[in-house]
C-alpha cells in the first residue's frame, strides 16, 4: 500500500475538559446493565462490556450505533449508573484544586 493511499488527517489543536452527568449520558449510546461480557456462544452481551452498539470487535462486523467498520467506526460512550459518586482518582489531586462557587 502506497503512503498516498492511507487516510490521515492533521491535528489543528486539542482541548481537554471533564464531562458533566447529564452530558455523558446525552452522549452515551447505551446503558450497561449487564455484568455478563459475553453469552454462552461467546457473542457479546447485550449491554454488556462488549455490546455491538459501542463499536465493532470484529473486523468483518459493522457497528450497530454508525454502521461503519471497525476501521472506520469511532467507537461510541456508554455509561453505567451508580447509586453513589465515584471520584476518578487520577483527577483526585486536580478536583481538590477547583473552586465550585
Amino acid at each position: 500500500m502506497d503512503f498516498q493511499e492511507i487516510p490521515h488527517r492533521f491535528l489543528k489543536g486539542i482541548t481537554f475538559g471533564i464531562y458533566s452527568s447529564e452530558e455523558l449520558r446525552k452522549f452515551s449510546v447505551i446503558e450497561i446493565t449487564s455484568i455478563k461480557t459475553f453469552d454462552a456462544l461467546g457473542h457479546p452481551a447485550a449491554n454488556g462490556l462488549h455490546d455491538p452498539a459501542l463499536g465493532p470487535s470484529e473486523f468483518n462486523e459493522l457497528c450497530k450505533t454508525c454502521g461503519l467498520s471497525q476501521f472506520h467506526c469511532p467507537g461510541h460512550f456508554g455509561h453505567i449508573n451508580l447509586p453513589l459518586p465515584v471520584f476518578n482518582p487520577f483527577l483526585l489531586t486536580i478536583l481538590h484544586k477547583v473552586n465550585l462557587n
